[in-house]
């Protein structure tokens, strides 16, 4: 992952690269597989605590980034 992307692509980009279904993601990261669908393929947004959750089951790591717009 490039550190220039935001962190829904660098979701985006995990999700993608399990190779997985969505239908079998979802259930395992805790969210509804429409909601997935439509979060990878850019039509919604996700809330924090959904972006934790994802990045949970990835094991990846959210953090403050100093410095922002």
């Amino acid at each position: 992952m490039k550190p220039t992307q935001d962190i829904g692509e660098q979701l985006r980009e995990a999700i993608r690269g399990d190779g997985r279904p969505l239908f079998t993601l979802a259930p395992e990261i805790g969210m509804d597989r429409s909601v997935l669908s439509r979060f990878v393929n850019g039509r919604r947004g996700i809330t924090i605590e959904t972006a934790a959750a994802i990045a949970r089951y990835f094991r990846l790591e959210l953090r403050p980034v100093k410095g922002g717009k």
